[in-house]
């Protein structure tokens, strides 16, 4: 491994994130569960707004727009239902990763201590099972509960639901249940070993340098600061092309996790407790769903924005963002990585330098403008004496 050497002349080119994205809340507890008889499910496409509905009044929450309610008799009374065993809500369905594990698993807590033959799994969203069994992780998740693909349900047209089950999210962005942390680590126990369990010292980092487009954001220089954390030995690992128990398991064994902040660190929830995370954010507020994971898995995390950077929308990506100095970056991350205790006292040190240096700025442009405003003042009493000579 390379000697670390700082490649950070002058002021830190990466600083702390101590604000957050939202408000971050663990509750204790169970959210609460409705079950209802003779429901009436209106998909996307309406008629009138799609959502679940008992006695015309959505139930299901997922649709912001639905508190008009509905008119049932509008339906007729030959509306088409579905068989008699019981379907759990989900809400809308996604096969992005990060939405999956916390959007939609959110609503399957019950599951956990089902007793009786399994629901079937009713969602909003495009119809057609074959574009969710392409994502190996939902497959995977759904069979920790004796679930596969083919129980998920959803209709073009409205339909009744003669048994429904309606779940209030365990999760939802910023706030999250006890229930939650049950929830993942059911679903992921199975796929880590406590024998392994920071058992590898090498750190590893998980890059976004393989993401496929449409992702939310993306650094416009992560190869540079990949190829300097690899030079230092570091581990690059592109999660899209491990499995999802294979993430698990990597997460569990490594000591030190690095990467760009996103969806890849909510598999540590999955994964062994108190992992010890360093990311990189675009933003100085990080997004309040990462502490909330942090804290119900009892993370030791620290989330860092570049001192400057540049942010480009659209292209392939919604944003595209800047790293300054990627390699004197990538010397500053590998630093707290070796020296993981002593993070929090150098990142309070380079903050109070930094307000420090603020404040001396400040106070320099304040001084200027006082010196300036004495000479202007100066110059224009002797303009109004007639003294001035041009």
């Amino acid at each position: 491994m390379t000697p670390l050497r700082s490649a950070s002349r002058g002021q830190p080119v990466i600083r702390r994130c101590r604000a957050t994205d939202g408000t971050v809340e663990v509750i204790g507890g169970q959210p609460g569960i409705r079950r209802v008889t003779d429901a009436i499910y209106v998909p996307l496409g309406g008629p009138g707004h799609w959502g679940v509905y008992d006695g015309g009044r959505e139930i299901g929450g997922a649709n912001a727009n639905a508190g008009g309610g509905l008119d049932e008799a509008a339906f007729g009374e030959r509306l088409p239902a579905t068989d008699e065993r019981t379907h759990l809500y989900l809400g809308p369905m996604s096969a992005h990763f990060g939405h999956f594990v916390t959007d939609v698993i959110a609503r399957l807590w019950p599951l956990v201590t089902w007793h009786g033959e399994r629901p079937k799994l009713l969602y909003h969203g495009p119809s057609g099972l074959n574009q969710w069994r392409v994502h190996g992780f939902i497959s995977l998740i759904l069979a920790r509960f004796g679930l596969e693909i083919d129980d998920l349900v959803c209709h073009d047209a409205p339909h009744r639901i003669p048994n429904l089950v309606v779940p209030e999210p365990c999760f939802r962005h910023g706030r999250a249940h006890q229930e939650y942390a049950t929830l993942c680590r059911h679903v992921g126990r199975p796929f880590w070993r406590d024998d392994e369990v920071d058992t590898e010292d090498r750190p590893i980092f998980l890059s976004k340098l393989k993401l496929s487009a449409g992702s939310m954001h993306k650094p416009a220089d992560e190869e540079a600061l990949v190829e300097e954390l690899k030079r230092r030995g570091v581990e690059i690992v592109f999660p899209e092309e491990l499995s999802f128990p294979d993430q698990v398991a990597l997460l569990a064994r490594r000591r030190t996790i690095m990467g760009i902040a996103g969806s890849a660190l909510h598999t540590s929830l999955f994964s062994a407790p108190g992992r010890r995370i360093i990311a990189l954010n675009y933003w100085e507020k990080i997004n309040a769903n990462f502490p909330v994971i942090d804290r119900l898995n009892g993370n030791a995390a620290f989330y860092y924005v570049p001192s400057t950077t540049q942010y480009v929308k659209g292209g392939d990506y919604l944003l595209r963002w800047t790293i300054e100095r990627p390699a004197a970056a990538a010397v500053e991350l590998m630093e707290r990585a070796h020296d993981f205790a002593t993070i929090d006292a150098r990142d309070s040190a380079e903050d109070e330098a930094r307000d420090r240096r603020a404040r001396s700025l400040a106070g320099r442009a304040e001084s200027v403008r006082r010196t300036l405003g004495r000479c202007l003042r100066s110059i224009a009493s002797l303009l109004r004496r007639g003294r001035w000579a041009g």
